[in-house]
């Protein structure tokens, strides 16, 4: 005999909650939902998450564009300036291979020229200076190149540590990332237990963390045009002036909500790091959707603009 299956438990629990509430009077629904990965995604601490290097900036809720820009520029700067100082230690490396060549063919033709004219026990003794010299030339050219070598690996991890997120870099290690996420996503479920209290609500189940495309979408690499949409969408402000002006305001906020809405389309592939740590539940239909109010309480207690929630909330509701 097969055992129950997972819808069998979802409709006694369903229906077990339904009779409870219709047995009260007519209360409030008990059931709610929320989308979960909507909720996660335009939480304001993702601004810093990089879905491209899987890690957070560190020190940053939400990012200005011209610190994004500022970052970027200073991090490309100390690139470029350990691989100028590469660029003469390998000249140098350069010199001392063709100087050893050159010493070498300078060495082995002398050494052929006297040669021929000795015999016995001075060309034994020829033969033997020959070769002390041939590797007293090995020995230095070793030694120089060895140590030019080893700076010029102290500047390629130097240049590797800038480029993948290594301590003296601006993003958060491996555990810092999994740390941080875990406390947005707390916020995230006592928010959502305020809310549902509020209306009497008892149980919320999670209706939206599969999106199109499920695990193939998290495979894949985000389709973005930055590192930091989210964080440059937050923020960009209104231009000084341009707020007398209905149709530039219209445009500027219909640029955001189309920003809005490739962060949630590839809402998947962002929170693929993460997934272990994302406690999916039963998808069902009906009872009170809370998205929408918990997303304004995240977004409002961290003070964002009205009208870029707005934004946000319209780009959810499309995407579904």
């Amino acid at each position: 005999m097969k055992p129950p299956s997972l819808s069998f438990f979802i409709t006694i629990i369903v229906a077990a909650l339904s009779v409870a509430a219709f047995a009260s009077g007519p209360a409030a629904p008990v059931i709610g939902t929320v989308d979960l990965a909507a909720l996660l995604v335009f939480h304001p601490a993702m601004a810093a998450y990089d879905p491209f290097n899987h890690a957070f900036l560190k020190n940053k809720t939400t990012m200005q564009p011209q610190e994004i820009n500022r970052l970027n520029q200073k991090t490309d700067k100390q690139i470029t300036d350990l691989q100028e100082k590469i660029k003469p230690l390998q000249g140098r490396m350069n010199e001392l291979r063709s100087r050893f060549d050159e010493d070498q063919r300078k060495t082995q033709g002398e050494h052929d020229k006297i040669l021929p004219g000795l015999s016995g026990g001075r060309a034994f003794q020829e033969n033997n200076k020959f070769s002390m010299k041939m590797n007293a030339l090995s020995v230095k050219f070793t030694s120089q190149i060895r140590a030019l070598q080893v700076q010029i690996d102290q500047l390629q991890a130097s240049i590797q540590e800038n480029l993948s997120g290594g301590p003296a870099s601006r993003y958060t290690s491996a555990d810092e990332t999994q740390q941080r996420f875990a406390d947005l996503y707390a916020e995230i479920q006592r928010i959502t237990q305020q809310a549902a209290s509020a209306k009497g609500i008892s149980v919320v189940f999670d209706s939206g963390f599969s999106p199109p495309g499920g695990s193939t979408a998290a495979s894949r690499e985000p389709d973005l045009p930055s590192n930091f949409e989210y964080g440059e969408m937050l923020g960009m402000s209104l231009p000084q002036g341009l707020d007398r002006d209905s149709g530039a305001v219209q445009g500027f906020f219909e640029l955001q909500r189309s920003r809005a809405e490739a962060w949630y389309r590839n809402r998947c592939s962002i929170l693929s790091p993460f997934s272990e740590r994302i406690q999916t539940s039963f998808v069902v239909t009906g009872g009170i959707d809370l998205t929408a109010e918990v997303m304004a309480a995240v977004l409002t207690k961290y003070r964002i603009d009205s009208k870029l929630q707005n934004a946000v909330l319209q780009a959810v509701h499309h995407g579904k």
